[in-house]
């Protein structure tokens, strides 16, 4: 493939694939109808930035059982999830030797089909509800663990439903770029460095190395070659020259 040809593809595909990267590829629970699935919950609770900085001052942890509103899920028909749905998506979840949840792809995916499958949040009810069940699912330091996440991702998820518009409206690779820092911040406010690292360090290279890309193309003062070798310094993989082949 030569240089010009990838050239044309890249300026017809990064714009498109930055705008991908920005957002979440929430699934809908698909499998074999035992992991999680969503339907029409009840109205979300958010906490604000402000408050979840004013907690972490004053020294106190994320609460693994939030005060239920009224409107208790006693009743099997009114959960989203069925316990044994719960315990089988919980099970793929991977451990340490020493027993710690090692955050990742497969708890990004659990995440983002728990509190981003759906059409709206998820109450304060829901939220204690499952945390009890992964409380006594999964082994006592991961599943302590694995409700504090659940609780940083709730409150990270609302305020992610509340903004994506103003991510979706931006274009232009400066814009972009704009947004794609923009959504780093707030994932670090909510879910702090460590654990935002762990979820979407991947996802934010891919995007970051994408606006380089785009940015190399729409550079008029560089020439083909100085475009294959940014390439090749963001890839690793040399881009053919026209007359090498």
């Amino acid at each position: 493939m030569t240089w010009r040809v990838i050239q044309a593809l890249l300026l017809v595909t990064l714009s498109a694939a930055v705008s991908v990267l920005l957002f979440f590829a929430v699934s809908e629970g698909k499998g074999d109808g035992r992991r999680l699935a969503t339907h029409d919950p009840g109205a979300p609770v958010v906490q604000t930035r402000a408050e979840l900085a004013d907690s972490r001052r004053a020294g106190s942890t994320v609460a693994l059982h939030p005060q239920q509103p009224s409107g208790r899920l006693d009743s099997p028909s009114q959960r989203r999830w069925s316990e044994q749905q719960v315990e089988a998506t919980l099970a793929g979840l991977p451990v340490d030797e020493q027993g710690n949840l090692q955050p990742g792809r497969e708890l990004r995916a659990v995440l983002d089909t728990v509190f981003l499958g759906g059409d709206a949040s998820l109450t304060l009810a829901e939220l204690a509800w499952l945390q009890q069940q992964v409380i006594a699912v999964m082994p006592d330091t991961a599943g302590r663990q694995a409700a504090d996440v659940m609780e940083r991702y709730f409150h990270y998820s609302n305020m992610y439903r509340d903004l994506s518009g103003s991510f979706q409206q931006r274009s232009g690779v400066e814009a972009l770029a704009s947004g794609q820092q923009q959504l780093a911040r707030l994932r670090r406010d909510y879910l702090g460095e460590a654990l935002a690292n762990a979820l979407f360090a991947d996802e934010e290279r891919m995007a970051r190395v994408t606006l380089h890309n785009m940015r190399t193309q729409m550079n008029t003062r560089l020439d083909d070659t100085e475009k294959a070798e940014q390439w090749q310094w963001l890839t690793g993989e040399p881009a053919d020259r026209e007359g090498d082949e």
